[in-house]
Formats: structure tokens, C-alpha cells, sequence
């Protein structure tokens, strides 16, 4: 399953998917702040090519994007199969053409990519958190063993949906992540704002986006766009490490994450994941209106699968 920028997956009405205006949006110049941090983030200097309005004006290569050669460099991981990982261009020269792409790169430890934001944004968190993609891949290969023509697992779906869609959020104390479950949006996002933003705050809260396909809707957010949430609680420490060595805290996430996916002690399920509404997150829309908050059409209220909602626990190593 593909999600692309305009699928309905986010599950709000057609009228609730109303583009944010470039003056909200944009503060002068500068792109919106969770796509830049991300770039920043996955590609240090990269430069996306901008619009004026926050889309995206040229073709991958144009505007620079690294191609396979680029990808490959520097990455030296193996899949869960032993297999040697490598991005491979997905035209007619793309070996094994009749395989699967999660069976390619299983079996290979190929990676199909083609010319588009939404294989190059998957590109880069391959390179982000290679263990946890790694450990994705090999549940997808496990379910596909007992899989019976097209009709996918209901773990296969989490997998995806994790996959595409995922915001990892993370804090050393279970309230926030329980407040977000519970939806007490005013809580989270409101009156408790400082948690997502200041360093040494107790409950203090952090988020970084895990799907591509999520990274390639920040080039045109709009309200409605809803991500999948993984609420991880972390022990003492982390988010301290977070501020102060952020790859260190990555790839110890991406390790612990990885752990946690191969053991099945997450993505069983899709109702796992917590629908998060990413415009809300403090920071995350500059000028936002002041009564965004009351909009019920997105900030929705608890649903019948809100018990479902998964706090993982991560203070064990």
C-alpha cells in the first residue's frame, strides 16, 4: 500500500482537507519548520528547492536529490537476511523484476528507487534508521511466507501503515503519551505547549517523523494531515541525550525500535498506532489560528479504538 500526498487514509471529510495559506505557513521565507528540520535532519545541507508556497517546484534531480550513487555511499548495512543493503534504480535495468519489492530486498537486499520525493524521502530514512527499516522488512518477508494470494496480514497493514505514516514520539514520563491516547488535545497541545519544546522540562515530549510518505506531505501540509503515532516511553536520560547528542539518541532509538518490532512486541496491529494530528504539535505551524484547537473535525474526540492505542515501553533494555 502507497499512500500518496492526497490519500483519504488521513481519515477527515474532503472539507476538512483546507491547504494551510503560505503567510500561516511560512514566517518571511524560511520553509515550514518540519520539513526543513527533517531535511536538516536526513541530509545535512540538503537543499529541497522550494516554491514560494512550500511546494515543491522541480524534479528530484533538478533540484538536486541524491540519486542511487549518492544513497549508496556511506551505507554499509546488511538486511535481516545477511544480505548486503543497496539502493538500486527501479527502471528497466532492475534486477529481479519479478520479485516483490520487500521480497528484492529480503532476498537481495535491493532496494527499487525511483526518481520521485517519495522514494528518495524513503531513501533517507533508510539511511536514518537502517536497523528498525531492516526489521520491517524481515516481518513483512515472515507474514509473506503465510500470506495466501493478495490478501495481506492485518500485521502487514500495521507494518505499512507504520512505515509510510509513522511519527515516532517519545518521553521519559507515560502522561503525555497517555494524553495523546486519550486525545486531551487541549492538554497536550495547549496548555502543556512547553513540553514539546524546551530542554530539562519533567514529561518534556519529542517527536521525529518516521514515514516518507508523511515527509512528503510537509511539502503541502494542509489541515486534516494526520499522522500514525508510535508512543514510546524512554528511560531517564533520553531526552536530554535527544537535545544534546541527537544521532546518539537515534541510533540508540533505532536499535531499541528494531528490538521491539523483530520480538513482535509492536506493530501487531494497526490499531496500535495513535492517530496524531501533526499541525497541532507545538512549533510545528507557525501563526496558527488561536482557535485551532477547538476545530473537532480534525482534534477529534476518542473513537471505540482508543483503548487499542499502544504506550510501548522502552526504560528496558
Amino acid at each position: 500500500m502507497v499512500i500518496s500526498p492526497s490519500s483519504k487514509t488521513d481519515r477527515t471529510t474532503p472539507t476538512d482537507q483546507i491547504p494551510c495559506e503560505p503567510t500561516s505557513v511560512y514566517m518571511g521565507h524560511a520553509p515550514w519548520q518540519p520539513f526543513t528540520q527533517e531535511l536538516g535532519r536526513l541530509m545535512p545541507g540538503f537543499n529541497p528547492g522550494l516554491s514560494p508556497g512550500g511546494h515543491s517546484c522541480t524534479h528530484p534531480e533538478n533540484a538536486g536529490w541524491p540519486g542511487p550513487e549518492r544513497l549508496n555511499a556511506g551505507f554499509t548495512h546488511r538486511n535481516g537476511n545477511g544480505k548486503a543493503l543497496a539502493f538500486v534504480p527501479q527502471d528497466e535495468r532492475l534486477p529481479f523484476p519479478e520479485l516483490p519489492y520487500e521480497a528484492r530486498i529480503w532476498l537481495h537486499g535491493l532496494i527499487a528507487t525511483r526518481p520521485n520525493w517519495h522514494d528518495v524521502f524513503n531513501a533517507l530514512i533508510w539511511r536514518c534508521f537502517p536497523l528498525s527499516k531492516a526489521a520491517l522488512n524481515a516481518a513483512h518477508w515472515a507474514e509473506m511466507q503465510h500470506q495466501s494470494g493478495q490478501q495481506r496480514s492485518p500485521r502487514r497493514d500495521a507494518l505499512t501503515l507504520f512505515d509510510e505514516c509513522g511519527v515516532v514520539v517519545v518521553s521519559e514520563s507515560a502522561t503525555p503519551l497517555q494524553a495523546l491516547v486519550d486525545h486531551q488535545w487541549e492538554t497536550v497541545f495547549g496548555s502543556r505547549f512547553c513540553l514539546w519544546q524546551a530542554s530539562g522540562v519533567a514529561g518534556g515530549v519529542r517527536a521525529v517523523t518516521f514515514g516518507h510518505a508523511m515527509l512528503e506531505k510537509y511539502q503541502a501540509p494542509y489541515v486534516g494531515m494526520t499522522a500514525k503515532a508510535a508512543l514510546l516511553k524512554m528511560p531517564p536520560g533520553f531526552l536530554d541525550t535527544w537535545d544534546r547528542h541527537p544521532d546518539k539518541a537515534r541510533q540508540w532509538l533505532d536499535q531499541r525500535l528494531a528490538v521491539a518490532i523483530a520480538r513482535g512486541e509492536f506493530l501487531r496491529h494497526s490499531h496500535e498506532l495513535a492517530p496524531l494530528p501533526v499541525l497541532g504539535i507545538p512549533g510545528w505551524w507557525l501563526n496558527r489560528p488561536g482557535d485551532f484547537l477547538d476545530n473537532r473535525h480534525y482534534f477529534r474526540p476518542p473513537s471505540a479504538r482508543t483503548g487499542e492505542r499502544k504506550v510501548l515501553d522502552l526504560t528496558e533494555n
